[in-house]
């Protein structure tokens, strides 16, 4: 089942990576990209690979079937990768 913030979170995943490296004006730009480094920086190197290499599609059934088969994981196990990804943006943007 899909959360409230899981689209919202994946659109600050998209602002992070095409934006990570520049100085956002925009406050809400600048505290999406903020909030995502923070839990970003705190995922154990394995699971911010995952991430990363999940967010840079916006179908995310596509990319973590992709993700999965390229890392010898089970589909379910990256979904929960994900989930925990979601609620810990959320927590940390104030969502909820």
């Amino acid at each position: 089942m899909k959360n409230y913030y899981s689209d919202y979170v994946g659109h600050m995943m998209r602002q992070y990576l095409k934006f990570v490296n520049e100085t956002a004006e925009d406050e809400v730009l600048r505290v999406n990209i903020d909030t995502c480094k923070v839990v970003v920086d705190k995922l154990p190197e394995a699971e911010k690979a995952i991430i990363l290499q999940i967010y840079t599609d916006k179908i995310l059934t596509n990319s973590i079937n992709v993700v999965a088969e390229q890392n010898g994981l089970r589909s379910q196990n990256v979904w929960m990768i994900v989930k925990n990804f979601e609620r810990e943006v959320a927590k940390e943007r104030g969502l909820i």
